[in-house]
């Protein structure tokens, strides 16, 4: 078994501009959320200390920028390589593991390479729940960032009329009370609240969130237009698929919260470790990590007769 966990990445940058983005612009793109952080009831940003002997740090005192050192910095070369030793409260203090991020020039950008190394002196346990997890979440927030940032290629210059299409197709959950839906959404799944629309009474007409790039809308229920939640209709019939960095911890979080775990947390055959939650307003989530890559063939080895994959 191997000592290190391997993920990877291609951005449309170069590779210094793909350097910058993930050292000095850190901040820029680091999703706020439960389960971002050591310390995510103190945390208020990440940064890191340009240079070797600089430290990568997660901000809990805003005007001091001081806080929990995640890793210390052995090699800094912008638009080559990182190199760190690597702390995180989730881990034993010693011995420390280390961190390297190379970047790459690919023909359409940079292959941003993280790879984290001495697992093979740590738990076999520990190691193995930070092998399916770890660094999946970060590299999908940076390529996004990343996708978002001009590139160093000319293109066709747009015109400042040109209108913005919003996603093709959205939930939109009707929910009895609203505002505090609102706050556990953000608290439990980490989403990010973009817009909210409340009439004088406090009653929220229109709310959208964002988790990590897929919308969400809702509102408070309009019995006159229709628009019921599942606390009048006594159920629902549909069920939305979150998937999150840490099945566990949010299955953990939600119940604390308020919400009910109807099917536990359990590795499927399809890859995934899920578990289905009904929210403190009704409506039902299936909540998933993503722990591997499974052929269909394999998958229907693992079904045996029960199903038929196509």
């Amino acid at each position: 078994m191997t000592d290190a966990i391997v993920r990877s990445v291609q951005v449309p940058l170069d590779p210094a501009a793909a350097f910058e983005l993930f050292t000095n612009e850190v901040d820029a793109w680091w999703e706020r959320g439960p389960h971002s952080f050591n310390d995510p009831s103190r945390a208020v940003g990440i940064r890191f200390e340009p240079g070797e002997g600089g430290r990568w740090i997660e901000v809990w005192d805003a005007a001091t920028g001081e806080g929990y050192e995640m890793g210390r910095i052995l090699a800094w070369e912008p638009g080559r390589r990182l190199v760190l030793e690597f702390h995180s409260v989730h881990l034993p203090p010693e011995p420390l593991t280390e961190l390297e991020v190379r970047f790459d020039r690919v023909e359409d950008g940079t292959q941003v390479t993280l790879e984290h190394r001495g697992f093979d002196r740590l738990p076999p346990d520990l190691a193995e729940t930070w092998r399916k997890r770890a660094w999946k979440a970060l590299l999908t927030w940076y390529a996004q960032a990343a996708a978002g940032r001009p590139t160093n290629t000319p293109k066709e210059a747009t015109m400042p009329t040109e209108i913005k299409q919003p996603p093709p197709l959205s939930p939109c959950l009707a929910c009895r009370d609203a505002a505090k839906a609102i706050d556990f959404y953000k608290r439990v799944f980490g989403a990010t609240e973009t817009s909210r629309w409340t009439d004088p009474t406090g009653k929220v007409g229109h709310a959208e969130l964002d988790f990590a790039g897929s919308p969400l809308m809702l509102a408070d229920e309009f019995p006159e237009l229709g628009f019921l939640s599942p606390a009048s209709l006594n159920g629902t019939p549909v069920q939305l698929h979150l998937y999150v960095p840490d099945v566990d911890a949010v299955a953990a979080e939600a119940v604390a919260a308020g919400a009910t775990l109807s099917r536990p947390v359990a590795d499927q055959p399809y890859g995934d470790r899920s578990c289905q939650l009904r929210d403190p307003f009704g409506h039902v989530w299936m909540v998933a990590t993503h722990l591997e890559e499974v052929s269909r063939q394999e998958v229907q080895k693992r079904v045996g007769s029960a199903y038929q994959v196509a």
